[in-house]
């Protein structure tokens, strides 16, 4: 299995729109922690397209410690937003990521 992955959402959004079989896109934050224990959020966007994953990937920084915050508010906007984008070209949306699964075993 291949992952592609896009850093552009307007380049995202014309590879999805050419997909004629698969509707379904995830779409969630994903949270990383680095050496230091600190939380990192990214904003994955991704999609089947045959047996290959592609995903969108925007690094949105440090998790805000305080949900109610201007940055905590402007994620969840931007979630918000991309979710509706996806919804008006018609792709069902669902929490979660595609994940590679494990090698075979012989």
């Amino acid at each position: 299995m291949v992952i592609v992955r896009l850093n552009d959402w307007n380049e995202f959004l014309t590879e999805l729109r050419g997909l004629t079989a698969e509707r379904v896109v995830r779409l969630t934050n994903s949270i990383r922690y680095d050496g230091r224990g600190a939380a990192h959020l990214t904003m994955v966007a991704g999609y089947l397209d045959g047996t290959t994953i592609v995903e969108f990937i925007h690094y949105l920084g440090l998790q805000p410690q305080d949900q109610k915050t201007e940055r905590a508010l402007e994620i969840r906007a931007l979630l918000e937003e991309r979710r509706a984008v996806l919804e008006r070209e018609g792709f069902v949306v669902k929490p979660g990521r595609y994940h590679v699964p494990p090698p075979a075993t012989r």
